[in-house]
């Protein structure tokens, strides 16, 4: 019975200790698999959207924590802006990204934007700063030592039912699409410049 249970040690250990070899190259590998592919996303997010008239299903990305960690708005506006319409934006930081890509419009508030929107002066795919008036990230600076006016970011993706602008952003943890009266009334945000890529004429 002794022998019996020390050979049951010995074999413990033994299993312990290929066990520690084999976790790193596992862990790894799957690291490597949930960056860089979408083996570990969650499905796609489904909405329809008006543009020009015409009533559109938008797929939106669901990326997985590792892929795309909360608070990270703005890489989460740029991934969908490029899977969704193929618009590759510069990266920066949501209060730098005027500075690396293209303002279009400067807005005072959602009807100014919603009049842009209605208009036809801002295309699905176009990013819009948003001020949080709630936002941690307000207290520092910009790149060039300004004060940071806007801290979120999202995308514009069309019209809703009741044909108000309707948004694809990342909020806190969650992903999902938004309408104008979701970020305003809900979110108490404030929308400030509408960008396009740089290379967009």
């Amino acid at each position: 019975m002794k022998e019996a249970m020390n050979k049951l040690k010995k074999a413990a250990k033994k299993a312990v200790w290929y066990g520690a070899l084999c976790i790193p190259p596992i862990a790894g590998t799957l690291y490597g698999l949930a960056t860089k592919t979408d083996v570990f996303d969650g499905k796609p997010i489904v909405t329809e959207a008006y543009v020009h008239g015409k009533i559109q299903r938008i797929e939106a990305p669901n990326p997985n924590f590792i892929k795309l960690k909360p608070l990270n708005c703005t890489k989460y506006a740029r991934v969908s802006a490029e899977t969704i319409y193929g618009l590759k934006y510069t990266p920066a930081d949501a209060w730098n990204m005027k500075y690396h890509n293209k303002v279009i419009a400067k807005v005072k508030g959602w009807s100014d934007l919603e009049e842009l929107a209605k208009k036809n002066m801002i295309s699905p795919g176009s990013l819009v700063g948003i001020y949080n008036r709630h936002s941690k990230y307000l207290k520092d600076t910009d790149e060039k030592g300004l004060p940071r006016n806007y801290t979120h970011m999202a995308v514009y993706v069309g019209s809703d039912s009741n044909e108000k602008p309707l948004f694809l952003h990342q909020f806190g943890k969650n992903e999902g699409f938004a309408s104008l009266e979701e970020l305003w009334k809900k979110h108490d945000l404030e929308p400030r410049d509408v960008l396009m890529p740089e290379d967009i004429q």
